[in-house]
């Protein structure tokens, strides 16, 4: 799935997506870096999603981690044993960023980041699955890890970004 498609579509998503959310925020100092760094922050959290699904699948894989060198082959490849490589990773990461940073209170960020993770992990599973030829016990897998990434993205995305882009209104402690 690594082509020049690929390619083009994820250049004009990291180029139009953080302006789109620039734009739908409310005025803030150097509203447009701070976008940016959100978007860093996604995809770091996307990329350790995909680092600890190749750990585990690579510690679950009978005789693979045997040696050294698995462990390093296991760390070494990680994000690329999934058919998009990282184009597709920082696709998926940008397209989940633009999705929280729509949410107009704290407290919809982590429903919007759930949904958008969710459902960008799922769709970019089974679209992988498709050209590689996934098995229904792929599938399976898949979808309970992107399940799981997506409940810890929803927990984690929030926090992370409550100080860095806010979303202009105060959030009110209970009493």
């Amino acid at each position: 799935m690594e082509n020049r498609t690929l390619t083009v579509t994820t250049v004009l998503a990291v180029i139009a997506l953080p302006i789109i959310s620039a734009v739908t925020l409310p005025r803030n100092r150097w509203q447009y870096v701070r976008c940016l760094l959100a978007y860093a922050v996604v995809f770091v959290l996307v990329q350790f999603g995909y680092f600890f699904q190749g750990v585990v699948e690579s510690a679950t894989t009978p005789n693979r981690l045997n040696s050294n060198e698995g462990w390093l082959d296991a760390l070494k490849n990680y994000g690329m044993e999934y058919g998009y490589g990282s184009t597709g990773v920082v696709l998926a990461a940008s397209m989940i960023a633009w999705a929280v940073l729509l949410a107009r209170q704290q407290a919809q960020r982590p429903v919007y980041g759930f949904r958008a993770a969710f459902v960008v992990l799922i769709g970019f599973d089974i679209i992988s699955g498709t050209i590689l030829g996934y098995d229904a016990g792929e599938y399976l897998k898949n979808l309970v890890f992107d399940f799981i990434g997506a409940a810890a993205f929803g927990c984690v995305a929030p926090l992370l970004l409550r100080k860095l882009v806010p979303t202009g209104t105060k959030v009110v402690s209970g009493t």
